[in-house]
């Protein structure tokens, strides 16, 4: 297997992760929501300013494990000890056979945080959750938007040119195993190709199987999260030698007008047509629904395309559901 193959047979993989409903939901507040639709664009953050710093480091540290288990720096006498400390057998992968391309890609992981540039946009499965309602769509007052994204929406820059994106299923630190089994199948298939890559490949292919892997980083979260079921649209990619993370970047001081974002931001317009539900706080009264399907209108929305409800909760659920998950 080439390294062709490779790149063609990884998308299967991205696609096993499954799980994913056909709408997925943005949580925002008003003023927010103004922007998204007259604008119709959505922002992915700069994976450095998430609202956990930690987050992007479960992943990494989750798959140099996965990396190292199958290097040379795991070696006979430390399997034999791990094996006696664990009651299990002694166990050797077919990885084995290739612990040098192991070991130097994991020399090559350990520090692709400071290489990389990954953007994210946060979305969840639930339409109408309350925590969610509750922590980013302010509390009765924002709303939840539905988008159906017929395939992974390509980002573009101001000349036209497409970045991949990736449409990812977040796991939980409870769902490690399932994390872990589906990055094993990626390195699976990397070893397939290392039966007829030449060495001399090496550190190409370690590069190509990174750009993969890298998509990943922000797939696992802490369990204090579960709640969200996230999905995440992921845009990956690495610095520059000019030091810049993307060509459509936009700085945080070009943002000022919007309350609570920060640092580095990516651009994507949507089409009218993937939006197809929005689900309004039960503190939204009926002037300001007639504000948004007046933005819709003026905007191009088909109306009748665009279904339009009312949160299930009311007002006094926020306070009592934030007393008892707090009590």
């Amino acid at each position: 297997m080439t390294i062709k193959d490779f790149s063609e047979k990884a998308p299967i993989i991205h696609g096993r992760v499954g799980n994913n409903p056909e709408t997925i939901f943005h949580y925002r507040k008003l003023k927010r929501i103004e922007n998204i639709i007259r604008k119709k664009e959505l922002r992915f953050g700069f994976f450095g300013y998430l609202a956990d710093e930690e987050e992007i480091k479960l992943g990494h540290q989750a798959i140099l494990g996965l990396i190292e288990e199958r290097s040379a720096l795991i070696n006979y006498q430390q399997k034999l000890e791990l094996a006696i400390r664990t009651g299990t057998s002694l166990k050797f992968s077919s990885s084995s056979i290739f612990p040098d391309f192991w070991e130097y890609f994991y020399k090559e992981f350990v520090t692709i945080l400071d290489r990389m540039s990954i953007y994210i946009l946060s979305l969840a499965d639930e339409k109408d959750d309350i925590e969610l309602l509750r922590e980013y769509a302010d509390a009765g007052l924002g709303a939840s938007l539905g988008f159906r994204f017929k395939e992974n929406p390509p980002p573009t820059n101001e000349a036209g040119k497409n970045h991949p994106t990736y449409r990812v299923r977040v796991f939980y630190e409870k769902d490690i195993e399932a994390f872990n089994r589906f990055i094993s199948y990626f390195l699976d298939l990397a070893e397939e190709c290392l039966l007829t890559i030449p060495h001399k490949d090496y550190e190409d292919f370690a590069a190509h199987l990174a750009s993969h892997l890298i998509v990943y980083l922000p797939a696992l979260k802490r369990d204090s999260f579960d709640f969200e079921k996230e999905h995440r649209l992921v845009l990956p990619g690495f610095i520059g030698k000019d030091g810049r993370r993307h060509p459509n970047e936009i700085e945080v001081k070009e943002l000022a007008d919007l309350e609570g974002y920060k640092g580095y931001h990516f651009k994507y317009n949507f089409k009218a047509q993937e939006l197809t539900e929005i689900v309004l706080g039960c503190l939204v009264d009926e002037n300001t629904e007639n504000q948004i399907k007046k933005w819709l209108q003026e905007e191009g929305y088909g109306l009748s395309q665009i279904q339009i409800v009312r949160s299930v909760w009311k007002a006094d659920a926020f306070e009592k559901h934030y007393s008892f998950r707090f009590a």
